[in-house]
């Protein structure tokens, strides 16, 4: 039986092309299914990349999976796409909005942490 491609059985299959981490081991986005392979022929690269701080809302939809990019990034790691961070469809537990990218030493896996009331500067005067 052949094993459903996850980031999880990427991540085991492929150790050296991510950056050791572990914080995202039991959220559930690890083990969403590849459902498509991004298509990629004849280049390894998206048509290009635009900066945004955060995802607009009408485009969350249409993003990538956390495994689609990861799979790409499996097949074609020296593209130059791997230098941004890249926003994908899936959340953490919390809700909070998953990237991926490289930092030249793997692919690593980040969430966008939402600021709140909770956070601050400390001031002591």
């Amino acid at each position: 039986m052949l094993d459903l491609i996850t980031l999880r059985t990427l991540r085991r299959d492929h150790p050296d092309l991510f950056y050791r981490q572990d914080w995202f081991e039991d959220e559930p986005f690890m083990d969403t299914p590849l459902q498509r392979t991004l298509s990629v022929d004849p280049l390894p690269l998206p048509s290009g990349v635009l900066s945004f701080p955060e995802v607009p809302k009408q485009w969350m939809g249409d993003l990538p999976t956390a495994v689609q990019l990861a799979d790409l990034y499996v097949r074609f790691p020296e593209s130059p796409t791997w230098s941004r961070y890249l926003w994908c469809r899936d959340t953490d537990r919390e809700g909070q909005r998953i990237y991926v990218g490289s930092n030249g030493k793997g692919l690593e896996i980040h969430r966008h942490l939402h600021l709140t009331s909770r956070w601050g500067v400390p001031l002591w005067l």
